[in-house]
C-alpha cells in the first residue's frame, strides 16, 4: 500500500475525478486490516500510515472503520459487499 499503487492510485483518482470508489474502499479497508496485522504494526500506526500517503482517504475513515469492525466480526463476503453498497449507494454510475 503505497500511494499511486494500483489500489490507493485509483481511490486518488476516484476522488479526484468523482469517480465512484465503492470497490477501492473495500480495498483500502482489506490492505489497512492487513498491514495492521503486520508483525510491528498496530492499527493506529496503519491508520497514520494510510493518512500520510492518502490524505483524502479521511473522508472516509468512519466507513472503513466500520467496515473492519464487521470484516473482526465475519468473513462473509456478500454480507460486507451489501454493506459496502449500501454506504455507498450515493455513488451512481450513469
Amino acid at each position: 500500500m503505497a500511494a499511486g499503487d494500483r489500489f490507493l492510485g485509483a481511490y486518488q483518482l476516484a476522488c479526484d475525478t468523482g469517480g465512484p470508489k465503492r470497490y477501492l474502499t473495500l480495498a483500502a479497508m482489506v490492505g489497512l486490516n492487513k498491514l495492521s496485522r503486520e508483525n510491528g504494526w498496530t492499527s493506529a500506526q496503519a491508520w497514520d500510515y494510510l493518512r500520510q500517503a492518502l490524505p483524502m482517504i479521511e473522508q472516509d475513515e468512519k466507513k472503513i472503520m466500520r467496515l473492519m469492525s464487521f470484516l473482526g466480526d465475519s468473513s462473509d463476503i456478500d454480507h460486507l459487499i451489501e454493506m459496502i453498497d449500501e454506504e455507498m449507494s450515493a455513488v451512481m454510475i450513469v
